[in-house]
């Protein structure tokens, strides 16, 4: 579906993507998207790491803790087997002041509250950033996904639905074309000594 690309518009309008998006990187679960380098001028490198590869549950088998100045992942995490493992083993990569970004699909924008999901049956899990309660017997509270990673700060914590038809009732996955039916997480990585953020 191209999420990045889609994503990329919105983000070269903001100052956080900016100071993110800078350094040393990896890309999670790519598929076939891309997060241009040549959007992102500040990027220095950029590794690209996908299931072709090999599982990215288990990422830190493969490379080195505290290595990337950013690690970004766009619609990975709702395959993993376990996301709270997956997302710990994502966050060992992240250096002290980086940033840890990435999305996953909102479960009434995307699912609307069926699974397993119409639109895509690998999806194990479904997301919400918090509600009472969820029509999804695998639903995922970000607050509490979050609450398990350590040294972290929350910059950023959204529900993305640019260009997303409310009206439109039809059964259709409303992810195509232009609209975003995402959660957006950036997370900065912290110690006690704030000296080492940048």
């Amino acid at each position: 579906m191209k999420e990045t690309k889609k994503a990329n518009e919105r983000r070269l309008n903001s100052p956080l993507f900016h100071k993110v998006f800078k350094g040393d990187g990896i890309y999670i679960g790519t598929g076939n998207d891309t997060l241009d380098k040549g959007i992102w001028t500040e990027v220095s490198s950029l590794d690209v790491f996908d299931e072709k590869d090999v599982d990215s549950q288990y990422i830190t088998s493969f490379h080195e803790k505290e290595k990337f100045d950013f690690v970004y992942s766009s619609h990975c995490l709702e395959h993993m087997k376990n996301p709270f493992g997956a997302l710990r083993e994502w966050w060992e990569l992240v250096k002290y002041g980086g940033y840890l970004v990435f999305t996953v699909p909102d479960e009434d924008l995307y699912e609307k509250g069926v699974f397993p999901s119409v639109y895509n049956k690998d999806h194990k899990w479904t997301f919400t950033i918090f509600k009472w309660e969820s029509r999804s017997s695998v639903s995922i509270d970000i607050i509490e996904l979050l609450s398990s990673i350590d040294d972290c700060r929350i910059i950023k914590m959204e529900l993305v639905d640019t260009n997303y038809n409310y009206v439109d009732s039809k059964e259709v996955d409303k992810s195509r074309g232009d609209a975003e039916v995402s959660i957006e997480i950036v997370l900065l990585k912290i110690k006690d000594d704030y000296e080492r953020i940048r």
